[in-house]
Formats: C-alpha cells, structure tokens, sequence
C-alpha cells in the first residue's frame, strides 16, 4: 500500500508514537515493584509497650499486618502526610520483616540520630535540596523525630526546631554517628 508522505502523515505517526510511548512507560512502570532505593533509613522510637503497627495503609484505621517494637530499623521508601511507607524492617532481636504490600507507619513514630563526623552542631535547612539555606541546627549525637522524608533527606523535630537534615547527616544507628 502507498501512503502519501504529507505533513499530516508525518503529524499522526509522531502522535501514534507518542502515545505508545506513555502507554508503555504508564504499564512498565506503574508494574515495577518499588525497591529499597532508600529514602531514608530510621528507627522505631518508643510508642508502646507493643510497639507500633505497621498498616496497610496510611490511616490509623487501616488494619495491622503486625507490631514492630522499639529500636527496629527500616527504610522509608516514601513520605505522605505525615505517614512513611515502609520497606524491609529489622528488629533488635536481627530478624527482617519485609512485605510485598504497603505497609506504613506513622512519621512520629520514627526517629533518627543527628550526627556529624567534625561538628558539635548540624545545620538544619529549609528544604531537601544542596543549595538550600540553614535556617537553624541541632546538636549532634542527639535522637530527632521523623516528620517527613525526600530522597535522602528527612525533615525532623526537637524541642520545638523544625528543618531537613541532608543524607550525611542523619543515622538509623542511635548510638552511632552517621556515615
């Protein structure tokens, strides 16, 4: 078959192409398991005597797949509304918990240790990005609540300061400083 070559030919294929193109990148995508890229890497803190329920969704109504106790550390694989998706956890005990499914936990219910390798104090900043502006800071080697996370970033507080710690400045070992 001849098709003429005009420019509403070449119009529709480019447009064909495209949409293949979303179509595939929408199925490809939105198919591939999330992976432990890390957001960020956190600890249980003190909640309860049971420790806190890892949901099946990001609301306190949801129901618990299980309880994870005080000091077991995870990675956050995303942030929402004051609520961290979880990927693999480990308890103290060194058992790993991992689930196919979301599971999440609420924010305040993570805690992360501040440190720096050659500082007695880290810089808090306003957002999660390199050239952001320190707005305050906290001393190292103390524990801060999780409020949010972004890439390798996380937004914490303490006593009343609020601010983005960047990715070296943070541990999910709280006895230790970070990397």
């Amino acid at each position: 078959m001849n098709v003429p070559r005009t420019p509403v030919f070449y119009a529709a294929a480019v447009a064909a192409l495209a949409f293949l193109f979303v179509a595939f990148e929408a199925v490809f995508v939105a198919s591939e398991p999330l992976v432990d890229n890390c957001v960020v890497e956190a600890y249980v803190v003190e909640r309860s005597s049971a420790g806190v329920a890892a949901r099946v969704g990001p609301d306190e109504s949801d129901d618990a797949a299980f309880f994870l106790p005080t000091m077991t550390t995870l990675t956050i694989v995303e942030s929402r509304d004051g609520w961290a998706r979880i990927g693999r956890a480990t308890t103290p005990d060194g058992s790993t918990r991992r689930s196919e499914n979301a599971l999440w936990i609420p924010a305040d219910a993570l805690g992360v240790s501040v440190a720096a390798k050659d500082s007695e104090r880290v810089p808090l900043y306003d957002a999660p990005r390199p050239n952001a502006v320190a707005t305050d800071s906290l001393p190292a080697q103390v524990e801060a609540r999780v409020i949010d996370a972004r890439d390798a970033w996380v937004k914490v507080t303490r006593a009343g300061v609020v601010g983005w710690l960047p990715p070296d400045a943070h541990s999910a070992d709280p006895f230790s400083p970070a990397p």
